[in-house]
């Protein structure tokens, strides 16, 4: 690796880090200021504007600069974090020794949203060199990108009530973890704003490629980060 390389990755890798460092400032400032009743009913027209019209609103959302969704994606995040939270101490079923003695792979089930988001979140801007976007702007395209998996999680409830639910669950899931695979290629796409269809496809395939090499590293830690 020669000089000018190395400065290069240099650069990258402290403009990551302040971009880092920017974003989670700014995630503590939303949250503090976050208005559940409020929230709830942005969501409501979120995830209706995305029904209506899924691809004009992930790319509007990649090309907002001012990032007036960015409060509503992160209390999706949130809702998306507790059912996780729900699924995971399902276990408690079992007898609270049972509960205690795993409370480990508990907290490492109930984080795995928030790093599945960040994770695709920061790839995504290391190879979107280009066409720059805010660590922020990214964040909230993916977890608009993701909400047809956390409405999955949402339906996935019905499985704790009672077993047989899942023969309606099952499909549904499927078919939303689709429609969201569908929404990730458009966020990408819009995030890198490209208009060839091959080097879309291109990108995502590296895009989801590290992921996933990622994705193994980090297993490493016990923890498993999915795409969907």
């Amino acid at each position: 690796m020669d000089e000018n390389q190395k400065k290069k990755l240099n650069e990258t890798g402290n403009e990551l880090k302040n971009e880092t460092l920017d974003t989670m400032k700014n995630v503590k400032d939303t949250v503090k200021n976050i208005n559940i009743k409020e929230e709830a009913q942005n969501s409501k027209s979120y995830l209706s504007d995305l029904i209506q019209n899924p691809i004009e609103k992930i790319k509007s959302i990649a090309n907002d600069n001012t990032n007036k969704h960015f409060k509503t994606a992160i209390f999706l995040l949130i809702i998306w974090t507790i059912i996780t939270f729900i699924n995971a101490i399902y276990i408690y079923k079992y007898g609270f020794s049972y509960f205690t003695r795993n409370i480990g792979s508990i907290l490492k089930l109930t984080i795995v949203p928030i790093l599945s988001v960040i994770l695709l979140s920061v790839i995504i801007l290391l190879v979107n060199q280009k066409n720059k976007k805010s660590l922020t702007t990214v964040i909230t395209t993916v977890i608009t990108a993701k909400l047809p998996i956390i409405l999955a999680d949402v339906i996935g409830l019905l499985d704790l009530i009672s077993s047989s639910a899942s023969r309606i669950t099952g499909p549904i899931s499927s078919f939303l973890s689709v429609i969201s695979t569908l929404f990730i290629f458009f966020g990408i796409k819009s995030l890198l704003n490209i208009e060839d269809e091959r080097e879309s496809i291109n990108k995502f395939a590296i895009t989801i490629a590290l992921f996933y090499v990622a994705r193994f590293i980090i297993s490493f830690l016990g923890i498993t980060v999915s795409l969907l």
